[in-house]
């Protein structure tokens, strides 16, 4: 049987023999974190970006709303957000946003305007539809968790990356991971090319410190791995009745899109 220690062997390995710089493995169980090993130029208080996890954190505080009543999965988002309403969007609703079919994928957020609420219900207003919503599955990268970022802000009064940090974050023991303040990117791993096609890669922009600031709520979350596994203990385990559990349970076992994923081909 494979051990835990055969894992952090083989990383290693895989850390000395190819260009990876730094890297961190942490394994969860029964809520807490039961191993966490940083590799190569990494400790385990270095924090990584994290990608297009950010979107499970993000759609965590959606659930927190849902279960207090504050939000529904079949509120249209134009109640809410006026702006969209102008960008033939204002009917979509918010379980068709969550799923990826609600027919903006391409819709464009520089995160300079994404991060500033004025400006970016200005930039909703330029978007447009598609295709029809509920019509078909096709990956949102960016825009549809700006969205869910904007109904946060309007329900709860709060900064999205705060409300998150405040709500989401804080009660399952972890550190802020949207919004990263300047005075706080230090420990932060830079992201490294591992082609030369990966040179132009738009995901290079995560090294940015003003991106970092912004938090990109499709993919700008900056965690240890160990906090990552810690939120997802959080989803599995619930501690202290975070979430409403018919909504947590819903949204762990209920496969509401079945549309092909044109990406993957399933």
């Amino acid at each position: 049987m494979t051990s835990i220690d055969d894992l952090f062997e083989e990383v290693q390995r895989q850390v000395d023999s190819a260009p990876i710089p730094a890297c961190q493995v942490a394994v969860g169980h029964s809520g807490a974190i039961v191993a966490f090993h940083s590799f190569g130029q990494a400790s385990n208080s270095s924090r990584f970006s994290i990608f297009s996890t950010t979107k499970p954190i993000v759609a965590s505080m959606i659930w927190l709303l849902i279960g207090r009543g504050e939000l529904a999965a079949s509120d249209q988002i134009g109640q809410y957000i006026p702006e969209l309403t102008t960008a033939d969007l204002g009917q979509v609703t918010l379980e068709q946003v969550m799923l990826h079919i609600g027919g903006f994928p391409n819709a464009l957020m520089p995160e300079a305007e994404g991060s500033q609420a004025a400006f970016r219900r200005a930039r909703f207003a330029t978007w447009s539809a598609e295709w029809p919503a509920g019509t078909r599955f096709e990956y949102h990268s960016d825009s549809a968790h700006w969205v869910l970022a904007d109904l946060i802000e309007r329900v709860t009064g709060l900064d999205f990356r705060d409300a998150i940090a405040q709500q989401v974050c804080a009660p399952l023991g972890i550190e802020r991971s949207l919004g990263i303040a300047l005075s706080n990117q230090q420990d932060i791993c830079e992201l490294v090319p591992m082609s030369a096609e990966a040179q132009t890669d738009s995901l290079l922009r995560y090294n940015n410190p003003q991106v970092r600031v912004a938090g990109n709520p499709g993919g700008g979350g900056i965690m240890t791995a160990a906090n990552l596994a810690l939120f997802y203990q959080g989803v599995l385990h619930n501690p202290g009745e975070l979430w409403n559990a018919e909504v947590l349970n819903d949204a762990r076992t209920n496969i509401r899109c079945t549309f092909e994923d044109p990406l993957m081909g399933v």
